[in-house]
């Protein structure tokens, strides 16, 4: 299916438009089209998930930034 002829076609089938009109109306609408395919509806949004302990471990980061994490400590989790 080509959806410019479809659209196309649909607004031929409108009576008493003048050729200016049913131009200017496919525009618009292939605008819109295009401009809807630019922003994906799906777009991931991330989402942390903070446990008692990532937020602990995150605490003593906070209050001394040359501290290094060791291995074992908590991590917010990215969803």
């Amino acid at each position: 299916m080509n959806l410019n002829e479809e659209i196309m076609s649909a607004i031929d089938a409108t009576p008493k438009l003048p050729k200016e009109v049913k131009t200017n109306l496919h525009i618009r609408i292939m605008r819109l089209i295009e401009e809807s395919q630019a922003t994906p509806v799906g777009k991931k949004l991330g989402v942390v998930v903070m446990t008692q302990e990532s937020s602990l471990a995150g605490d003593k980061v906070a209050a001394d930034r040359n501290r290094k994490p060791l291995a074992g400590d908590a991590k917010p989790k990215v969803l």
